[in-house]
């Protein structure tokens, strides 16, 4: 983590420089769940955030990352909230929504089944 810390001004700072530029913006997404150093990183550092657990524990964890963008003077708003899921029913979409997930990264076994992809494009539809 202290090697992550130090590194991400690094890796702005080329981002910046890069010439001819990127096409778009070039987001940091930052994963991880320890809220002591992983989420202020976010806060200071990332554009997304990318953690794995239940929609409960999520919604927990945002608190906490948005908490540190008070203390850094960051707009929460900035940063956008993606997690890895799978086995979404309705309820677990919903669940996720209310966690304040914005973008979904579907987790999906091999061999490759389309439901849990058909359930949330059913959702999203309705």
């Amino acid at each position: 983590m202290r090697l992550l810390k130090e590194a991400l001004p690094r890796i702005r700072s080329r981002i910046q420089k890069l010439r001819p530029g990127p096409a778009g913006p070039m987001p940091i997404l930052i994963a991880g769940r320890g809220e002591r150093v992983m989420l202020r990183l976010v806060a200071e550092h990332a554009q997304m955030w990318n953690a794995i657990g239940s929609a409960e524990e999520y919604a927990r964890k945002s608190a906490v990352l948005d908490e540190w963008c008070r203390k850094v003077g960051r707009d929460p708003r900035e940063i956008e909230r993606t997690a890895n899921v799978g086995g979404l029913s309705p309820r677990a979409v919903d669940e996720w929504l209310q966690a304040g997930l914005q973008h979904f990264v579907l987790r999906v076994a091999h061999p490759f089944d389309t439901k849990d992809v058909a359930r949330l494009l059913k959702v999203r539809d309705s």
